[in-house]
């Protein structure tokens, strides 16, 4: 994606993993943890066909990979949604607003 220019860097990618339904179980256990190691704004599991690339040697899971809607959060640095919905801090997302106000 960074090659074909559809991204110029990894957090402005969002992902999309079609998998194996035991595969997809496993994957959406690590929650949060996925995009944060994939270094991505958001990782979405699928089940079923999916689009995008193919990939045998990980049990014929497809990942597609586009970008990202919504702005970049000031702190974290992801791109969310939820930027700007916080009146109190309008330049982050959610989670990095209720950190602030804890």
């Amino acid at each position: 994606a960074r090659g074909s220019k559809l991204i110029g860097k990894p957090l402005e990618a969002a992902v999309v993993i079609t998998a194996s339904e035991e595969d997809a179980k496993f994957l959406r256990e690590c929650g949060q943890d996925l995009a944060k190691l994939c270094i991505v704004s958001r990782v979405t599991v699928k089940t079923g066909e999916g689009e995008g690339e193919s990939y045998d040697v990980l049990g014929g899971i497809k990942i597609a990979v586009s970008h990202i809607e919504g702005e970049k959060c000031a702190r974290c640095w992801i791109y969310d949604p939820t930027v700007g919905e916080s009146a109190e801090h309008p330049c982050l997302c959610a989670r990095c607003a209720s950190v602030l106000t804890k």
